[in-house]
């Protein structure tokens, strides 16, 4: 005979101990703060001697201060690094704005997961952009942890110029300030430009 009890029991909870890990992984996917130290710690171990990593960097913009989350700096050269995470509104506008008040050189957004294989995967998108910032241990670090998916995509990507490297755990898009197209539309929207001035 079958009981239906509102009340389980402690077989029943010990058989359902491991739905915790999934709620887990859920909430460390919401978390681009966990993901964005972890892929900064990750980055310090590859890059060259000369390469600093830095984490939330306070930028002056004409709306208030804006963080980067990451930073990647070799000598005047900077570019940044910025995580998605599900209540960012206006992504675009915004690394507009930062990409040109930071005066960095190119600005990278990832949105994915919080998985091993995406963070390593975002490492070796980054280092296929800026292969002389890694150290050769670095380069060759980067390229075993990598998955195929990424390999394969990344350099399809280089070869067509394209500015988003996308896999089945992370999506990379890149704004680069010397490219006006990546950053001149979006830029202008986030400061209402046409608001601000109208045609006469």
């Amino acid at each position: 005979m079958i009981r239906v009890s509102a009340y389980p029991t402690v077989e029943w909870l010990k058989s359902r101990a491991c739905d915790r890990e999934a709620i887990q992984s859920l909430q460390l996917r919401r978390n681009p703060a966990s993901f964005a130290s972890r892929l900064a710690m990750r980055l310090q171990e590859v890059v060259s001697d000369a390469v600093t990593i830095e984490e939330r960097v306070w930028i002056t913009t004409p709306d208030g201060e804006s963080e980067v989350q990451i930073v990647i700096k070799n000598g005047l050269r900077r570019i940044a690094v910025q995580i998605s995470s599900a209540y960012c509104h206006q992504e675009e506008a915004s690394d507009a704005v930062s990409l040109v008040y930071g005066r960095f050189e190119a600005l990278h957004r990832i949105d994915g997961d919080a998985t091993n294989e995406a963070l390593h995967e975002s490492v070796y998108a980054l280092m296929c952009d800026r292969p002389t910032w890694f150290s050769n241990f670095g380069r060759l670090s980067a390229g075993r942890m990598a998955t195929n998916e990424i390999v394969l995509t990344a350099n399809s990507h280089h070869e067509h110029h394209e500015e988003w490297i996308s896999t089945a755990r992370v999506r990379i898009s890149r704004m680069r300030l010397c490219k006006a197209n990546d950053w001149v539309r979006a830029f202008e929207l986030a400061l209402d430009a046409r608001q601000r001035f109208p045609a006469a």
